[in-house]
């Protein structure tokens, strides 16, 4: 009995770091591959979120963003509006970063309860053609 609630519990751990906050486990950028992430709003009222990346050496990354809508750079709190989706995939360079990244919400407006957002990552390779893989975050679940 013991070893299926410890099992529970480990597996409510994987699914999020805490409420208002997922873990991007795995990007990876390089002159063939890049991460494209979407953050989408679940909600009936605005939120703000942040999404910051850290490479390989625990540094931030600070590169720029290609394709993005409803966000201008990371590591800066953007408004997404009720229902609304941000994306964007990280402009390829000849040189190579990876790492993890953190997504993290905060409420504009305590009343009216809180608000709930979810993410997806695909990292996309195009040698050989255009090929993804998915990178699950929190699970699919909102957060």
């Amino acid at each position: 009995m013991k070893k299926y609630i410890a099992a529970g519990f480990f597996s409510v751990l994987t699914f999020g770091a805490y409420a208002g906050e997922a873990i991007i486990p795995y990007w990876h950028m390089y002159s063939t591959e890049t991460p494209c992430i979407s953050i989408s709003n679940v909600s009936n009222k605005a939120v703000n979120f942040k999404v910051t990346l850290y490479n390989q050496d625990s540094s931030k990354y600070t590169g720029d963003l290609q394709f993005a809508k409803n966000i201008a750079m990371l590591d800066q709190d953007t408004l997404l509006p009720a229902r609304g989706t941000a994306k964007f995939c990280l402009q390829k360079t000849a040189s190579e970063f990876f790492g993890h990244g953190v997504i993290k919400t905060s409420e504009i407006d305590e009343a009216g309860g809180k608000s709930f957002v979810i993410a997806h990552s695909r990292q996309v390779h195009v040698a050989g053609g255009y090929h993804s893989s998915a990178v699950p975050i929190n699970g699919g679940l909102p957060f």
